[in-house]
């Protein structure tokens, strides 16, 4: 399948999903949003995937919301736009949607994401950043406030304190203090996020599927599972993987490798 704004590629069992409008830095309009929550059902679906790498093409992951699609469609001061409207329906579409999917996500990041395009970054489940990466929640400094599920996500990333400077001032961090604040997983050298990415994205999709699947589901549950239910969640999916053919053939292999007594 083909999209307007967004490339898709599925290679050894991983899926990488593009963003498409390098002109404008990948800045997000309505069509990027439609386009972009479809090709990630297509790979939630798809058969032969088993991890997503989400990127940008050109010098950026994502720039932030079109500011000129937006303000295309207010007809005077005070007048809501129906494109923005548009565009914050399918972003939280697409970030919902990242949320709930089982499969890993990895965000492959390089030059800026910005906006909401550091949200679609927060979605994912892991971040590589290249050197040149920068993290801005920018939207204070046009007189908006955060979106995309920035204000849950970041918190529980880097913390309240960190989260409400990031907010409140606006200000630019670079790939080194990202790694620091613990908002991205790696730092990659320039122009190589994509390249590690796909590496890290083979190494997920060596391993079990369905015990990848369950760590998903567990970390979504520990948000507002109290202790001793989320003791019953652990259980309970412990126990669906004990009959998958990974484990068996982990213990197969575990028996082999040990000397007999």
């Amino acid at each position: 399948m083909t999209y307007e704004t967004v490339s898709y590629e599925v290679k050894d069992r991983v899926a990488v999903v593009t963003l498409n409008r390098p002109k404008s830095l990948n800045a997000l309009n309505a069509q990027m949003g439609k386009d972009l929550g479809a090709a990630l059902r297509a790979a939630s679906t798809g058969r032969g995937v088993l991890v997503i790498v989400v990127t940008g093409a050109g010098r950026a992951f994502c720039s932030g919301g079109d500011l000129k699609a937006m303000a295309g469609g207010f007809a005077s001061a005070g007048t809501h736009s129906r494109e923005m409207e548009a565009i914050l329906r399918n972003f939280h579409d697409v970030v919902s949607f990242l949320q709930q999917i089982d499969k890993p996500v990895v965000a492959a990041i390089h030059g800026p994401a910005v906006g909401a395009g550091m949200s679609i970054a927060l979605a994912c489940d892991l971040r590589i950043a290249s050197e040149d990466a920068t993290f801005s929640q920018a939207f204070v400094r046009i007189g908006l406030s955060p979106d995309g599920g920035s204000t849950w996500l970041l918190p529980r990333l880097i913390g309240p304190g960190r989260a409400a400077q990031l907010m409140m001032t606006g200000e630019t961090l670079g790939a080194s203090r990202a790694l620091e604040w613990g908002l991205v997983n790696h730092v990659v050298p320039e122009g190589e996020h994509l390249s590690r990415g796909l590496e890290f994205a083979q190494q997920l999709a060596a391993l079990s599927p369905q015990a990848i699947a369950s760590i998903k589901r567990l970390l979504r549950s520990s948000e507002r599972n109290r202790f001793f239910e989320q003791l019953e969640a652990e259980a309970a999916e412990q126990n669906a993987n004990a009959m998958t053919p990974e484990f068996r053939a982990a213990l197969e292999a575990f028996f082999k490798r040990k000397p007999a007594s």
